[in-house]
């Protein structure tokens, strides 16, 4: 069955194949450095947010003067954090989001859209409070969306490095599947190449050199197939000549 495919059909299968291969090489290769991107995104994210926790610790511990600590120390690193959460949702195309949700991984897409709406939720009330400083009651009323960030982001990195062992796993399964059947298709491809190419070139050696007996008949239904009928009803027609001259 196989010899009778055309070469051309074979030859399109052999570049699906290895297309294929590239295609899948290249979205693992992709996602994994996405996946590396999100930890240093996380890194940086947990980073910023406790640099704010610990402004509002000083503040709620009574430790450090609230009028000593400027209200932008903790304004500045929230929008920080909210500009790292928004670069992690923005690193993915469309339908990278929808791969993350279809291998269960959607809540490395839904943590950082959290960390957004807390983080816009805790600059909106700290700018409707006036004062340039923080006070008591500002590090009360925001500490805990600060530390639902702070979960978010410690969620994030265990989540971030779960994705990343299984798409690193599934990477290997998805390339080298592909990469071994283009592999075994290519054996095959030899295999029913060159035997029918060695047959044509015995039965033309023997043809020029004036032997011109039944040969080998290939049934195959593809080029080679083709060639060694033709070359059959060459052989045939040559040797009926050869016998109208011998008994003329």
């Amino acid at each position: 069955m196989f010899n009778d495919i055309s070469l051309r059909q074979k030859f399109l299968w052999a570049l699906m194949a290895a297309g294929l291969v590239i295609i899948t090489s290249g979205m693992s290769i992709r996602l994994l450095s996405k996946a590396a991107q999100f930890h240093h995104l996380e890194r940086d994210h947990l980073a910023v947010v406790t640099q704010a926790s610990s402004a509002l610790a000083m503040v709620l511990d009574g430790g450090k003067s609230s009028k000593s600590i400027p209200k932008t120390e903790l304004l500045d690193n929230v929008r920080k954090g909210r500009q790292l959460a928004a670069q992690a949702v923005s690193e993915l195309f469309p339908i990278e989001k929808k791969a993350f949700e279809l291998i269960g991984f959607g809540d490395i897409l839904r943590q950082p859209q959290a960390v957004i709406g807390l983080a816009t939720r805790i600059e909106n009330i700290a700018s409707a409070i006036p004062g340039q400083h923080l006070t008591p009651e500002l590090a009360a009323v925001v500490a805990q969306d600060l530390a639902l960030m702070r979960s978010a982001s410690d969620r994030f990195g265990p989540l971030v490095a779960e994705a990343t062992r299984f798409i690193r796993s599934t990477a290997l399964l998805l390339t080298f599947v592909p990469l071994g059947f283009l592999v075994a298709f290519l054996l095959l491809v030899r295999t029913s190449t060159l035997r029918p190419m060695e047959h044509a070139m015995s039965a033309a050696k023997r043809m020029a050199e004036g032997d011109l007996s039944a040969g080998h008949l290939s049934h195959s239904g593809n080029e080679f197939g083709q060639l060694l009928r033709a070359m059959d009803m060459t052989r045939s027609k040559l040797a009926d000549l050869r016998s109208a001259r011998s008994g003329a």
